[in-house]
């Protein structure tokens, strides 16, 4: 694979997991008599904190790999790779126990502001875009693991002809020659 498709393709899956993890991941809702009422809804980003702070390491390693070679390219990705497969491993957690934790203020205001206009059963609904981010996680940690591997028979690009250094005339004759 082409180095510039393969980098063209872990900036998309960067933007698209920003993208993903802006999105609400979770509903909190109540029942009032059978109708049910949207109270707040919550994206990844405010929900887990952790999310955002690798994602930014994601991308500070893509960067720094941008601007090494050889072994230290290898690493820079693979330490990209290895914050998104943690991001899935913490995101994972925080599904699967509907762990609401960092917005516990924002819910029990929400919640008691509800309360007291006779609103009870409050339920916590995950949505498929979470699902979806930690899928798209897990991807950019694999292209990321790819890049990693592949990064190392990466060659340097070449100088150009037009960009090469000219040599020098020794005699008049040469110099005439290029002067003309």
């Amino acid at each position: 694979m082409k180095k510039n498709y393969l980098l063209v393709a872990v900036f998309a899956l960067l933007a698209a997991a920003y993208i993903l993890a802006a999105q609400p991941w979770f509903l909190v809702t109540m029942s009032p008599n059978q109708a049910e009422v949207v109270l707040r809804s919550f994206d990844g980003l405010t929900v887990s904190p952790s999310t955002s702070a690798l994602l930014l390491v994601s991308f500070a390693g893509i960067a720094a790999a941008l601007l090494t070679r050889g072994i230290a390219r290898s690493i820079s990705f693979s330490v990209s790779a290895a914050s998104q497969f943690l991001s899935v491993a913490l995101g994972t957690a925080l599904l699967s126990s509907k762990d609401l934790s960092a917005v516990a203020n924002e819910i029990e205001a929400a919640t008691g502001i509800a309360a007291n206009h006779g609103l009870t059963d409050v339920a916590i609904a995950t949505q498929p875009v979470a699902i979806a981010s930690l899928v798209i996680f897990l991807l950019l940690g694999a292209v990321l693991g790819f890049t990693a591997v592949l990064s190392r028979g990466w060659q340097k690009s070449r100088v150009p002809a037009s960009k090469a250094k000219a040599v020098r005339p020794k005699d008049p004759i040469s110099l005439w020659d290029q002067q003309r």
